[in-house]
């Protein structure tokens, strides 16, 4: 038997055999696509998940030592804490602002936090009399009658009739 080979016959297997490859391709594409796709969705659901809830006092005392930002967060969902801001400065009255960093599955989220360094303590003033007469017309000086003032965490305070910080006066 002879076989005998003719142009067209050719075409129709070269031509068979291109649309096997596309088709091959396309679905190893898709198939890639689809693997692609999944990977982002699972991840932004890991993403999404992620979460820190924090207490709801969010103020510090001015001036308490070694502050541990972690005693702010109540709650941490689906992940650990890998990171956060861990230096404090109490030594300002004012906010701050503090940054956690929560990871899992190689998935980093950034969480921030505003922190209120308040100063609650007033100075004690010390009087040089418990009691000061002075009559009716005379002229007296409050301030003569100071012995000093102490404050917690600055320790002595010089009076000073003007303001000290924005904000900031000492009223006797």
């Amino acid at each position: 038997m002879n076989i005998i080979k003719t142009p067209s016959l050719l075409k129709n297997i070269k031509a068979d055999k291109l649309k096997k490859g596309k088709i091959a391709f396309l679905a190893a594409s898709l198939s890639v696509v689809g693997i692609c796709t999944y990977n982002i969705l699972q991840n932004n659901m890991i993403y999404e998940n992620m979460n820190i809830s924090f207490t709801s006092n969010k103020e510090v005392e001015y001036g308490t030592d070694n502050f541990d930002p972690r005693k702010l967060i109540s709650e941490i969902s689906d992940g650990a804490l890998t990171s956060y801001t861990k230096a404090v400065d109490t030594s300002k009255v004012g906010t701050q602002k503090l940054t956690f960093e929560v990871t899992k599955d190689n998935i980093v989220k950034k969480f921030s936090v505003l922190l209120k360094i308040k100063d609650t303590n007033a100075p004690v003033i010390t009087l040089k009399e418990k009691e000061v007469n002075v009559f009716a017309g005379d002229g007296y000086d409050l301030n003569s009658n100071i012995e000093k003032i102490m404050d917690v965490v600055d320790g002595d305070i010089n009076y000073s009739d003007t303001e000290l910080e924005e904000g900031a006066y000492y009223t006797i």
